[in-house]
């Protein structure tokens, strides 16, 4: 009971709240299990999208042992026909709870949270904040080595705001979005692990890079 209260708190806090942006950028990059208390990662990435690409980079530490909190920082270029590129920063922040335990006997992982993302290059400007489900699930090699497929669904609500736009004055735009990302994580060594995976989104793309934990 104590896990469902404080999940429809997140949940109803990320739809309340309603402000400006864009397209997610910073994708998931972690499995639904969460960082116990005291626990933390470190990441690096690179995202290629249609007509962007970015490089980022993230923190991640246990606040209980079944929530957690992440921080992703970085730079966003966007590429245009007969315009010149633009680039700007990219910060992502989200907070993720345990509901299921594949290890206490549940099917698979399964965390739920929410999140917000804000992006400013050049004359505009991109805010998004919403919910997420990650659903996730280990498999053993017979080394020992671990591989975790997860999947992510997101749904928020976006605004984008230009200062100028090709010559007319500023102007505002908010949407309701959702957006599919689909990907894996590798074990390389004790506390390091590969990271890629598909979006499927406003800008669909490509996002890989490395986890590295530390307990």
């Amino acid at each position: 009971m104590r896990r469902i209260k404080l999940i429809l708190v997140l949940v109803i806090a990320s739809f309340i709240f309603v402000p400006s942006a864009y397209s997610q950028f910073t994708g998931q990059l972690e499995t639904a299990p969460t960082l116990l208390r005291g626990s933390y990662s470190f990441g690096g990435y690179a995202g290629i999208y249609d007509d962007a690409f970015a490089f980022f980079g993230g923190f991640r530490s246990g606040v209980t042992d079944y929530m957690d909190f992440g921080l992703k920082l970085g730079f966003l270029n966007y590429e245009y026909v007969n315009r010149d590129d633009e680039s700007g920063i990219l910060v992502g922040i989200d907070l993720k709870y345990r509901i299921l335990e594949k290890e206490i006997g549940d099917p698979l992982d399964l965390s739920m949270g929410g999140g917000m993302e804000f992006s400013n290059v050049e004359d505009f400007n991109r805010l998004a904040l919403g919910g997420n489900m990650i659903l996730s699930r280990d498999f053993c090699f017979d080394n020992g080595r671990i591989i975790s497929p997860y999947g992510r669904l997101n749904l928020r609500m976006e605004r984008k705001s230009w200062t100028r736009s090709w010559g007319e004055e500023g102007r505002h735009d908010t949407d309701l979005e959702m957006g599919i990302n689909l990907g894996v994580s590798l074990e390389l060594t004790s506390g390091t692990f590969l990271v890629g995976e598909i979006q499927l989104d406003e800008f669909n793309g490509i996002i890989v890079g490395a986890n590295f934990y530390i307990d």
